[in-house]
């Protein structure tokens, strides 16, 4: 319990100190913000989910193509996933083709899984 304290306590420092040394950047942060064309963020993000539901669609082709079904709305989630894996420890792709093959590894052998993700790669 101690523990947990001390490192909250040292993250809220770091996050002071943060601030505090980047106070110049915030005033300019909201003269940006001022100038943001807006209908533009709704757009990235649909453009974003149409690219993870086609590789949602292409995992579902490639397991189709080897006789195993898997719900598309559960391969949106997988590819969301996928993303967010790669992003937070870019490894090149190994990240994801792991967390690819230990999610659906009751459906699909992790050898199809894994060819899956090099094949999308």
């Amino acid at each position: 319990m101690y523990m947990r304290r001390f490192l909250l306590l040292l993250g809220l420092i770091g996050l002071g100190i943060f601030i505090i040394a980047n106070q110049k950047g915030f005033g300019q942060f909201t003269h940006n913000l001022a100038h943001v064309h807006w209908f533009l963020i709704p757009l990235i993000i649909g453009i974003q989910l149409a690219s993870y539901y086609s590789n949602a669609r292409f995992y579902d082709a490639f397991f189709s193509l080897s006789g195993h079904k898997v719900p598309i709305a559960r391969l949106m989630k997988v590819a969301l996933a996928i993303n967010f894996t790669n992003q937070v420890i870019p490894a090149g792709g190994v990240a994801g083709t792991t967390y690819l093959s230990r999610t659906l590894h009751e459906i699909v052998p992790p050898g199809k899984s894994t060819l899956a993700q090099l094949g999308r790669y």
